[in-house]
């Protein structure tokens, strides 16, 4: 197995970048990744607290995310909004809850959001507490694109694609400890997907049926895509082409 293609989300719920390489800490967490996010609820403060993806805005329940084309510069200082050719401060808190305003349907969604850079690298705005990394492989794209019909792999947002297995080969690998480069990695579980990945890059709506078709296809009661990696050796860097080993 190889890694085929890499990616980062600096900001949780916005356009990711596709990397030839990636840096990751000690902490097990992808330098750069989901490093921002918009905080909605009755308590939008944020003290470096890790919370629930429902205490953010985000695709499952803000389609219209969808829409947002943006780019980040290459010290992540700045994200330039490729609509109205602006450029704004990554750290401007203001400017940038302006801006993704403007993108929502919903008027209670646009008058309480509040939007956080982490500054930690311990911290982050991923899913779950502990930061995993997330895997999926082409072959799985490949399948699923065959009967829920041609689909942006995007949509699952995983950090790392590789290629030359079988699909949902990488199910197996949940319990045992893959070798990526000079890291080693624990297989901690499979990906519950939630809504966010029915919602259609060119309509902006749920009108994807991919949460239904999936334990069709792959035959997990809980509609599964991908898997989650936790980081049990020093930090490195992975690069597209790196070879990647089950231990024996």
């Amino acid at each position: 197995m190889i890694v085929d293609s890499l990616f980062r989300y600096p900001i949780k719920s916005l356009p990711g970048e596709k990397k030839t390489s990636i840096r990751v800490n000690n902490f097990g967490r992808i330098h750069g990744d989901r490093i921002a996010a918009f905080r909605i609820g009755d308590n939008l403060t944020y003290n470096g607290e890790w919370f629930p993806k429902n205490n953010y805005l985000s695709l499952m329940h803000a389609p219209e995310l969808i829409r947002i084309k943006c780019t980040f510069n290459s010290k992540l200082t700045s994200v330039y909004f490729e609509d109205e050719k602006l450029s704004i401060n990554i750290n401007d808190n203001e400017e940038m809850k302006i801006y993704i305003s403007k993108f929502l349907n919903d008027a209670t969604l646009r008058k309480g959001i509040s939007y956080f850079v982490s500054s930690k690298l311990s911290n982050s705005f991923h899913d779950s507490e502990e930061g995993y990394l997330s895997l999926h492989s082409k072959e799985s794209i490949d399948k699923v694109s065959k009967i829920a019909g041609s689909l942006d792999p995007k949509i699952f947002r995983s950090n790392i694609v590789i290629d030359n297995c079988d699909f949902f080969e990488e199910f197996n690998f949940v319990g045992k400890n893959l070798i990526i480069g000079k890291m080693k990695f624990e297989v901690v579980k499979k990906i519950t997907r939630c809504n966010a990945i029915n919602c259609n890059p060119e309509t902006a709506r749920y009108d994807n049926n991919i949460l239904k078709l999936l334990p069709i296809i792959n035959h997990v009661s809980n509609p599964s895509f991908g898997i989650k990696l936790k980081l049990i050796s020093e930090g490195g860097s992975i690069k597209v082409g790196d070879k990647i080993y089950l231990e024996s």
